[in-house]
């Protein structure tokens, strides 16, 4: 979960990880909306930024011709192909194989991040969980990871786990759900003979609502 870096990757970024100027980014996506709002957060970040747009691949690709970039964030859905298309792009480019990239997309699918780590990206976002805070620390999670060898399958894997427990958070987030898991647990209690009165809905909500209840091995 997108939470904070250690100490000591603070200080790789601070040190040697940032550009000494403005950071490079150029944003592919084909939807004006998410392009303005993705703007808006980045300006919102911590970071000095200086971000160009791009609404196509084929915008992307002339774009790449004259410029270096330090950090290229790809849609995954596009109406011309998709993130991973626009990725062969980068690569066959030559001229900014080494900047960092983040694959942004709408969905949950799994296979998708994984794919995408594979492919050489260096984080994977959902556009429902964006924020400033958010898109801050993955650009420079992936600014770090850029300078650093292609991810092992461990670190693929513990990438996705994250990725999926932010998801599966935010759907168990949800009242109706937190409502329907809260009577199953009273019943399955009631069945196994416990006593109800430890088990009242309102101590129940609040520890549903513990991150570490959902996740706790």
């Amino acid at each position: 979960m997108h939470t904070g870096f250690t100490s000591q990757m603070q200080d790789a970024i601070s040190g040697q990880i940032l550009p000494a100027g403005p950071i490079q980014a150029l944003l592919l996506d084909d939807d004006a909306y998410d392009r303005t709002r993705i703007r808006r957060y980045t300006e919102k970040t911590g970071l000095t930024i200086e971000l160009d747009e791009a609404p196509s691949i084929k915008c992307m690709s002339e774009m790449l011709r004259d410029k270096s970039y330090d950090l290229i964030m790809v849609d995954y859905r596009l109406a011309e192909g998709t993130g991973l298309d626009a990725l062969e792009v980068i690569r066959d480019q030559g001229r900014n194989t080494e900047a960092a990239i983040i694959m942004i997309t709408g969905d949950e699918q799994s296979q998708t991040a994984v794919t995408a780590f594979r492919s050489g990206c260096h984080d994977f976002l959902n556009k429902g969980e964006l924020s400033p805070v958010v898109l801050q620390t993955s650009m420079e999670g992936a600014l770090l990871r850029s300078r650093e060898a292609l991810p092992t399958d461990a670190e693929i894997s513990a990438k996705l786990e994250a990725h999926l427990e932010r998801a599966m958070t935010n759907v168990l987030g949800g009242d109706q759900i937190q409502q329907a898991l809260t009577q199953r647990l009273r019943e399955a209690a009631q069945s196994s003979g416990l006593s109800l009165e430890i088990m009242n809905i309102d101590e129940l909500e609040s520890y549903l609502a513990d991150d570490e209840f959902i996740f706790k091995h």
